[in-house]
């Protein structure tokens, strides 16, 4: 099966036409941001769990994950789980609410743990 992406992208190269790359590419960049943004939550929520414990994580899916597989192993699940989610989101072309969850991981889960870690 085609996506609607590659399809728009066949058509751009027989049409000559620009803008389905930019909504193409924009669609790319917000999965990749939200990979970055799942990374470096990973990283610091494993660092946080090493500095105080698991009663730091506010999260009780991800606090589950890590009392029942494990620091690494819960952190790798939930972060692939939530992957797994972006990619379904990108590949039914949710391009703007895989944006704004990329926001919303950012400052509700990245910002607290540095300013928890390093302030």
């Amino acid at each position: 099966m085609i996506s609607q992406c590659d399809a728009e992208l066949r058509f751009f190269v027989a049409a000559g036409r620009g803008r389905t790359i930019e909504r193409c590419s924009f669609g790319t960049a917000m999965l990749a941001a939200f990979i970055v943004a799942q990374a470096l939550d990973g990283v610091l929520t494993y660092l946080g769990i090493a500095t105080f414990g698991t009663s730091a994580e506010a999260n009780p899916v991800v606090a589950w994950y890590v009392c029942a597989f494990g620091v690494g192993a819960g952190l790798v699940l939930v972060k692939a789980l939530a992957i797994g989610c972006a990619a379904a989101l990108h590949a039914t072309e949710h391009h703007r609410t895989l944006a704004g969850l990329t926001v919303l991981y950012l400052a509700v889960a990245v910002l607290p743990w540095t300013r928890l870690l390093w302030l």
